[in-house]
């Protein structure tokens, strides 16, 4: 047989007894400076890239956006972003496009 329990409320205890645990105060402290810390320096780095691209020349600027933009792209190109670039261009093969879910 299962046992009944009941339950009994305890208003806010648990949020009184949490405020209350070092532990808890501890991991707040970690979190808040992880999170300043490393926002502070993702802005720099992205700061200086684009002062860096802003002043480079129309050769280096093709360079980074080779360099450091097109490996994000494949991804793309194999979940299916093949399909949407290339069926518009007429490139799709129609021997797929019977395929339940392809059009």
């Amino acid at each position: 047989m299962h046992s009944v329990r009941i339950l009994v409320f305890v208003g806010l205890k648990n949020y009184i007894e949490l405020f209350h645990n070092d532990e808890y105060w501890a991991a707040i402290k970690v979190n808040l400076v992880f999170a300043v810390v490393s926002t502070l320096i993702q802005t720099t780095l992205g700061f200086l890239l684009a002062f860096a691209v802003y002043y480079m020349t129309p050769k280096w600027q093709q360079f980074y956006k080779v360099a450091f933009i097109y490996p994000g792209r494949p991804p793309r190109f194999c979940s299916g972003g093949y399909v949407e670039v290339y069926a518009e261009q007429g490139y799709w093969s129609g021997q797929y496009a019977a395929a339940p879910g392809w059009s």
